[in-house]
Formats: structure tokens, sequence, C-alpha cells
């Protein structure tokens, strides 16, 4: 759960994540009342959530298997720039200062999250590559400019020291 609520505290185009934009488990459950249900975590079981205050033994699911099913088949009509909104979110995430996200997160939930964005971005801009509009594709390149700017800088500081 606790790493739902941190992409949730995701600004796109932010250079550090901010631990007060972290919402409330609690708050996010309410607004989704009826759709998703907690199960008991494996991964994140015994870790300590420090936006919450508390043990992080939850997991978010859908609740049942039908209601995925119907999100998939009525994806663009509730959210449209799913996969925009998606690859914007990874790269941003990616291109965030380590330092920073270890200060404040859960170490396994950020390793998770860095693996989703690593390996899952791509895949989400070609999506918006096909069926985006031009002003969505070019979203995403100035998002990966960043990135790859961003890392450019921490490597030429590294390599200085």
């Amino acid at each position: 759960m606790s790493a739902i609520l941190h992409v949730l505290a995701v600004e796109v185009g932010d250079q550090d994540l901010d631990p007060d934009a972290v919402p409330d488990a609690n708050l996010v459950l309410l607004a989704c009342a009826g759709l998703v249900t907690t199960v008991p975590g494996h991964a994140s079981a015994g870790r300590s959530d420090p936006a919450q205050g508390r043990k992080d033994l939850r997991e978010l699911r859908l609740v049942h298997f039908t209601t995925h099913e119907y999100f998939e088949r009525t994806v663009d009509r509730w959210y449209p720039k799913a996969d925009l909104k998606i690859t914007l979110v990874c790269l941003t995430y990616l291109a965030i200062d380590h330092y920073l996200r270890q200060s404040y997160d859960d170490g396994h939930m950020h390793v998770q999250l860095l693996e989703y964005a690593f390996r899952n971005w791509p895949a989400h801009a070609a999506v918006v590559d096909r069926d985006g509009a031009a002003e969505d594709v070019a979203e995403v390149a100035t998002a990966l400019a960043r990135l790859i700017n961003k890392e450019g800088d921490v490597c030429r500081n590294t390599s200085s020291n």
C-alpha cells in the first residue's frame, strides 16, 4: 500500500519527493470504496511506513477480477491518457534524486517503484507514441530529456570528485 501512496505523491516534473504530499491511506481507501480492498502484504511485511507512522502490512487489490476486466475495457473512457500519465510519472520518479528518496522511503518499496518505472516506462511510452497526439509525444520527449540531463549531471558530478 505504501508504494501506491508514494506514486500518488509524484508530481510530474518535480525534482524531489515531498513526504507531505503522500496521501493518507484511509482517505485513498475511502475514495476507492467498493472498488478496492486490502489484503495482508508479503513484500513489505514488517517494514515501517514513515508516511503513515505504523507498520505497513497491507497490499491494495481490486475487489474482484471482474473489476479489473471492467477497467481494462473502459480505461479510455475513464482515463483516456493513462499511458501518458504513467510514462511521465515513471520518468519523473527515475529522475528524482536517489538520496532524497532514501531519506524517508522504505528501501524495499523504493526498489519496487524504481524497478517498475525502469522496466515499464518504455511500454507505456510506446502506447503514447502509437495512439497519442503530437503534444503528448512531445511531453514524453521533454520528460525523457529531463531524465537524461539529470543523469548526465550526476555522472559529471561523480566523476569530478
